[in-house]
């Protein structure tokens, strides 16, 4: 198999085709998902360095945290955090509105569960956590995600695959499951800290249980909105939780039962009554 090289000759195309690091944090999301935990920390300790700053360091090319979590979503998309990233660079890439995050998000077509993570502290209006201001709340009281802002045509936010956020909560996860407590609590205070530099965990850390609840409720908030709260679920077995709103209403789904793995949509739910509650 072909190596992949460290990076490319632009910013752009080292975060939109797969480089050297791209593998190796893809390897950790796999086998965090394997639950093979000595691997994800084997994987993981090739891109984050050992003591802060986490980052990774290749050449010309680092991966780390942006100072600014808005950085991130903020219109250039190619910065350190960028792992991995699907672009939209011209007119007729960009997506339609039923396929474009920041159309669905702001529109909106998905809007945020209010007894979901977005009733956590961190988005409460005395908050100093900058994660906060990426969420919005609309005339009907409705809580929106602003991550993808770009809510009209062409609809062209970047989507983030792979941000070196992941990376430090998958290290962190696999950290505590390994019973590495306190490395995996200095991972998990590096990534709210980028958000909040004064918060310090007092509490949620004390036990490897406790912990590992709390690295992934932190994971909720980091990567709100990036598409891994059911595959976190699925790997925690975890029910998928009751939902309530404009969309319809949907059950719980427990890990047993045989629509587990694929649910039938709450606004599937609503509009036909012969569907199985």
């Amino acid at each position: 198999m072909r190596q992949r090289p460290i990076n490319y000759t632009t910013p752009l195309l080292t975060a939109s085709r797969a480089h050297k690091a791209t593998a190796i944090a893809l390897k950790t999301r796999v086998n965090l998902v394997k639950g093979d935990y000595a691997k994800v920390v084997a994987e993981a300790a090739k891109l984050v360095s050992d003591k802060a700053p986490f980052q990774y360091v290749a050449g010309s090319l680092t991966h780390r945290l942006e100072a600014n979590v808005a950085t991130v979503f903020g219109g250039s998309y190619t910065g350190d955090e960028a792992v991995f990233t699907i672009p939209f660079l011209l007119p007729a890439e960009a997506p339609g509105l039923q396929s474009a995050l920041a159309g669905n998000y702001l529109t909106p077509v998905i809007y945020l569960n209010s007894e979901g993570i977005v009733s956590d502290a961190v988005f409460n209006e005395i908050s100093k956590d900058a994660r906060k201001g990426l969420i919005t709340t609309n005339a009907t009281n409705q809580r929106l995600l602003r991550k993808f802002s770009k809510n009209s045509a062409p609809f062209d936010s970047y989507i983030p695959v792979i941000r070196y956020a992941e990376v430090l909560l998958n290290y962190a996860e696999a950290a505590a499951q390994n019973n590495d407590l306190a490395k995996a609590v200095t991972l998990l205070q590096a990534v709210r800290n980028r958000s909040d530099a004064t918060y310090i965990f007092k509490e949620g850390i004390a036990t490897q249980s406790e912990l590992i609840a709390t690295i992934q409720n932190e994971r909720r908030i980091e990567l709100l909105g990036e598409g891994f709260r059911l595959h976190d679920l699925f790997r925690t077995g975890k029910a998928l939780p009751a939902k309530i709103g404009n969309a319809g209403t949907a059950p719980e789904i427990a890990p047993t039962a045989p629509n587990y793995v694929w649910p039938i949509p709450s606004n599937e739910l609503a509009y036909n009554k012969l569907a199985p509650k």
